[in-house]
């Protein structure tokens, strides 16, 4: 047969290609199951599985804003590991599901704030049971004057207690003049910034030069995906919040 005489080629519709999609998804995802189990074991593959259930469960729930659903879903998350591995290795990748959800038009802003703050409360329920060490460095943790994304400071503000230190959460939208008074009367050891929006940048780097100037003792401490950015003399952060107390317990106890 020539090039000539050739059938016409038919690509698939739309549908037909998203369920060839589906297809090679669920067979790709089948031999990556196989191989966790074949190296990890049956418990790892297990709780991975499950994970991959618990995040279709949070993702359906937002879209129909199903609070029952999401609670026990959340519930569930947080029963099977310690807290930190649960935020880094479970809550990151589902939040950042929703994130993309959002921006692809399969959520609306109503639902990703639904779980949005469902995980706030939750967050804000292990900050309030992590004990708060009476003695060593005290360290303030917030958002900048504008920055309204509080997941990730709640989160290492908690872990930070859990692992000792003495740490206080002042939340969102904190002016430069809230912070200088908070450190001057709490005679902080730290405080800890999150940057993740460009806008953020702008609002640490004065934060930064102001608190340098008046505290130099002051150690200025920056995470988020734009930390690198803020200019001066501040600790970075590393990725996961098991890792960043870590770091800054070390930093701060030895």
């Amino acid at each position: 047969m020539t090039a000539t005489d050739a059938p016409p080629r038919i690509d698939p519709s739309p549908d037909d290609a998203n369920d060839l999609l589906a297809r090679d998804v669920h067979v790709l995802g089948t031999i990556l199951g196989d191989v966790l189990r074949e190296v990890a074991g049956d418990d790892a593959f297990e709780l991975v599985e499950e994970f991959r259930q618990l995040r279709t469960r949070v993702i359906a729930s937002a879209r129909s804003m199903d609070e029952v659903e999401l609670a026990q879903a959340l519930d569930q998350m947080f029963s099977k590991a310690s807290y930190e591995y649960v935020v880094d290795n479970w809550l990151k990748p589902v939040m950042q599901d929703i994130g993309e959800e959002w921006l692809a038009g399969r959520l609306d802003i109503a639902g990703e704030h639904f779980v949005s703050n469902a995980v706030m409360r939750r967050l804000g329920a292990a900050f309030e049971t992590a004990p708060l060490p009476v003695r060593g460095p005290l360290v303030l943790v917030g958002l900048p004057a504008g920055s309204y994304h509080e997941i990730g400071p709640l989160a290492f503000a908690t872990a930070a207690r859990r692992i000792g230190l003495a740490a206080l959460y002042l939340g969102s939208n904190v002016p430069l003049e809230a912070w200088t008074r908070a450190v001057s009367i709490h005679k902080a050891s730290a405080i800890v910034l999150s940057v993740v929006q460009p806008h953020d940048v702008a609002e640490v780097n004065t934060l930064v030069d102001v608190l340098t100037a008046e505290h130099p003792e002051l150690l200025i401490v920056v995470g988020g995906r734009l930390q690198h950015d803020v200019n001066g003399l501040v600790m970075h952060l590393p990725e996961g919040i098991a890792a960043s107390a870590a770091a800054l317990a070390t930093r701060l106890m030895g």
